[in-house]
């Protein structure tokens, strides 16, 4: 009986691992979601309010990739570009380091241009980040079911071999 309940742990524990993995995936997508929706409304509020760096922020507090890093608001306006460089390698933001490399790049040249030169780099941040989110999401599917699926059958696998 005792070794019934020891295998129906292993069973659970290797599936918890399987969920966990899955669980990631789908935080990196959102992640990636977040980022491309955080770039969008940069762009708009660009290109038609004309705002300075620390009132878009301002504007930006109430997005999904704010919250997800956990950001507040730093009390010298001149460090925020820095400020927010630093936030995106902790909080809860799940990214690959390219990516991370490539957010922490668009904060540190936001507002050291000129408008055209905001919107280009806004064009090519938005264009990279969108094609890692539909490159990531088609991947997200397949690996989640996966990892789910060799969770379980990883314990069931090793229940068998331990009988």
């Amino acid at each position: 009986m005792i070794k019934f309940a020891g295998l129906a742990a292993l069973i659970l524990s290797c599936s918890l691992m399987g969920f966990s993995a899955a669980a990631r995936c789908r935080k990196h997508c959102a992640a990636l979601s977040a980022v491309t929706e955080m770039l969008a409304r940069c762009r708009i509020m660009l290109k038609y309010s004309l705002c300075t760096v620390a009132e878009l922020v301002g504007s930006l507090m109430d997005c999904r990739l704010f919250r997800l890093m956990e950001f507040d608001m730093p009390a010298e306006k001149s460090q925020l570009p820095d400020t927010l460089a630093e936030r995106v390698g902790s909080g809860g933001l799940v990214l690959d380091e390219e990516e991370r490399e490539k957010l922490r790049e668009f904060f540190c040249t936001l507002g050291t241009t000129d408008l055209d030169g905001q919107l280009s780099s806004l064009e090519y941040y938005s264009a990279y980040f969108s094609d890692r989110y539909s490159a990531v999401g088609q991947e997200s599917l397949s690996k989640c079911r996966l990892y789910r699926s060799m969770g379980i059958l990883a314990g069931v696998f090793v229940a068998v071999i331990l009988i």
